[in-house]
């Protein structure tokens, strides 16, 4: 490899470094495939990363849906704030919306643009590959496993431990560590046992 493309790749890295660790909003919890996709029970929830106050004037949220947040959205230090498909159909959550289109259950890009056209935010969820799938139908959302950085790819994602998500909230009792994951047993592993026996 020549020392020029060398170079060229190794500002490339050093320049999506620090645009993740420069996002001051991300995208932090998404349903992109609720349980009962009639409901339009979609939503996309952002979560600002320092301690002060963003004014989302004019921002918008771009990719397999549309949504420009209106003049005087401000987004206050550490908090979430909620987009979704059917502001309503979310009970207890004061939700922004309605966007137009649709997320896509087989994956897409979504982005979060500010008001001068910066790329924010992306994520590229998919419905195979490493990525979580009891996200893709199951009720549960698709959560950043630590809400306090701007870390990209499958490994950074799992399904949330609630039907439903935890819009407006953090994603997981510990909001900076990630959740165990433990691994069910085997169909065909001797512990299983059954008793039908009708009794306790």
């Amino acid at each position: 490899m020549s020392k020029r493309l060398t170079l060229h790749l190794a500002s490339l890295l050093a320049a999506a470094a620090v645009s993740a660790r420069d996002s001051a909003v991300i995208i932090n919890e998404v349903q992109y495939h609720p349980a009962d996709e009639l409901t339009q029970s979609e939503w996309i929830e952002i979560r600002c990363l320092h301690g002060v106050d963003v004014d989302l004037s004019g921002w918008q949220l771009e990719g397999g849906v549309s949504y420009t947040f209106p003049a005087g959205t401000v987004l206050n230090g550490r908090a979430f704030l909620v987009v979704a498909q059917n502001p309503s159909g979310l009970p207890g959550v004061n939700a922004l919306g309605p966007w137009t289109g649709k997320l896509d259950n087989g994956g897409e890009e979504i982005r979060l643009v500010n008001n001068s056209d910066r790329v924010m935010d992306r994520l590229t969820y998919s419905d195979d590959g490493d990525w979580a799938v009891g996200a893709d139908g199951s009720g549960a959302s698709l959560a950043r496993k630590q809400q306090s950085a701007a870390a990209s790819g499958p490994a950074a994602w799992a399904a949330s431990n609630e039907l439903g998500g935890t819009p407006g909230s953090s994603n997981f009792f510990d909001a900076d560590s990630p959740p165990e994951i433990s691994v069910p047993l085997p169909i065909d592993s001797a512990a299983w046992k059954f008793n039908d026996s009708n009794t306790a």
